[in-house]
């Protein structure tokens, strides 16, 4: 038998999709998409597939925020470093007690 193919999700279904799970979505440049949750970010815009259909693809992979900007994990061997995408600024040493998000909005009215 032969296999089905299921075509890949447009960009509104994979908008409309990530919405109902809970993403936070906002419009980005030129008619892509960031897409945020639990401190990482991805942009999604629409394009071409290896079989030319038109779906959603990634503009920029899942990262994580780091100040509020997409950050990549460099392996330098026994640690592991962070580096803002696109600045010059020196990687940082991942630890666990480094803030990888954006801080937190407050709930209910309350600040803390």
């Amino acid at each position: 038998m032969a296999r089905k193919t299921v075509p890949p999700p447009t960009l509104d279904q994979a908008i409309a999709w990530l919405r109902d799970h809970t993403f936070d979505v906002a419009p980005a440049a030129a008619g892509a998409f960031e897409v945020r949750k639990h401190g990482c970010i991805a942009v999604l815009t629409s394009g071409l597939t290896d079989l030319k259909e038109k779906a959603a693809v990634f503009n920029l992979r899942p990262h994580l925020l780091v100040n509020g900007k997409p950050a990549k994990i460099l392996d330098r061997g026994f640690q592991k470093f962070l580096q803002i995408i696109g600045s010059d600024a020196h990687p940082v040493p991942a630890t666990a007690a480094i803030s990888v998000s954006e801080p937190a909005a407050p709930q209910d009215g309350i600040v803390l």
